[in-house]
């Protein structure tokens, strides 16, 4: 699935024949019903602005496990920013981008996820407007069930790319509402006026 960060522009297969979609639907949507139509199947989401550098070949070597969420952002700073390390200790946030390291912190720039992983989860997880938030909801949740993500280097041919986003503190902030206990938006917000 090619999009270009807020709606899908195009849906390939591995037969690299052209899927229809809805074109106007949320992301999360488009994915979720992906996963429904082709319960079987990896699903690989890519920013069109990367659909020439994207590393098709060797998909099948790095995602060699069904229960896998693999994604890269070249960028050193993630969709929810560094403030995370105020509330978030584990090794999973700073992480090492020449090398596949296991994070729950994944990217919409490009990634992949098995269909039978959203089938599972459909109910258990709100389809986000924000495409970032949906794919890092997944992992947050899903890390302690038993999936495993990574960010992976070998998704892109050329991971000296430049995309510059900038996180958002609200967005940050509901976040940590969502997926942690409530102490920690008020010792976020203290660490952030400090």
């Amino acid at each position: 699935m090619y999009h270009n960060g807020t709606r899908a522009v195009k849906v390939v297969s591995n037969e690299n024949k052209i899927l229809s979609c809805d074109k106007n639907a949320k992301l999360s949507i488009v994915l979720s019903q992906l996963a429904f139509q082709y319960p079987d199947s990896k699903i690989i989401w890519c920013n069109k602005k990367l659909e020439s550098n994207l590393n098709l070949e060797d998909i099948n070597t790095i995602f060699h496990h069904d229960k896998m969420m693999l994604s890269y952002n070249p960028e050193e700073i993630g969709f929810l920013g560094r403030k995370i390390g105020y509330i978030d200790d584990s090794p999973f946030i700073k992480i090492k981008k020449d090398v596949s390291y296991p994070t729950w912190q994944i990217s919409s720039l490009v990634g992949a996820i098995h269909a039978s992983v959203l089938v599972e989860i459909e109910k258990k997880i709100k389809l986000d407007s924000d495409f970032n938030y949906y794919l890092n909801s997944i992992a947050k949740l899903c890390v302690p069930l038993g999936l495993l993500c990574y960010s992976e280097p070998k998704l892109l041919f050329e991971t000296k790319i430049r995309l510059i986003s900038k996180p958002s503190n609200l967005i940050l902030f509901r976040f940590v509402k969502q997926h942690y206990k409530t102490r920690w938006i008020f010792l976020l917000f203290l660490n952030l006026i400090i």
